[in-house]
């Protein structure tokens, strides 16, 4: 009688080409409005989250899978052979090219960086009409994100950019707050119209 309101949620799956890269990426939406005598209202709230536990791999360079394979240490290779990627656990891969690259599963396994990612929109409209000439509005807008990254390298890499170990996990967020008032008005004296706002 009054409004209506409508809210949705959508989940998206990535698997990935490479064994841990897949992605996750969830939206969530409320949204409505209603008009009751003179007052009409309008609001909405969608919460974004995306996630992937590693994107390492998939560049160029010596953490690259397919540059680390094919350029640099030979198509002879069965890559299968080499899915157990430590000989001594955290000190000798498993690995023919042990100068400057690393076993891809290696990379895919203990060369970390990961994601996780939180955004939220809102917004708010409210009108009044005081008189059929004269309205007041309240327009806000807020927009807030967070996010948390890991980077890992394991002991024992070959190419990886701190062979002894290296860890770092790193926080962010920030927001914006938007607000407007805007008063209206529209009003005819005789043969002239005056509008201001």
């Amino acid at each position: 009688k009054y409004g209506s309101v409508r809210t949705s949620l959508t989940h998206i799956y990535n698997k990935g080409q490479y064994p841990n890269t897949k992605l996750n990426k969830l939206t969530y939406t409320v949204s409505g409005d209603m008009k009751w005598k003179d007052l009409t209202f309008e609001g909405g709230l969608t919460y974004n989250k995306r996630f992937y536990p590693n994107n390492e791999g998939t560049g160029y360079g010596t953490g690259g899978y397919i540059y680390s394979m094919l350029v640099w240490t030979g198509t002879d290779l069965d890559i299968r052979d080499y899915k157990n990627y430590w000989l001594k656990k955290n000190e000798v891969q498993n690995w023919p090219n042990k100068v400057w690259y690393d076993n891809p599963y290696f990379i895919a396994n203990e060369i970390i960086h990961s994601s996780d990612y939180d955004v939220v929109n809102g917004f708010m409209n409210a009108k009044y009409d005081f008189t059929p000439w004269l309205r007041a509005s309240l327009r806000t807008g807020v927009d807030m994100y967070t996010e948390r990254e890991i980077w890992r390298n394991s002991i024992g890499a070959y190419g990886g950019w701190d062979k002894k170990g290296y860890y770092e996990e790193q926080r962010k967020g920030g927001y914006s707050i938007n607000n407007d008032i805007i008063i209206s008005a529209d009003k005819k004296f005789g043969d002239h119209d005056r509008k201001s706002q």
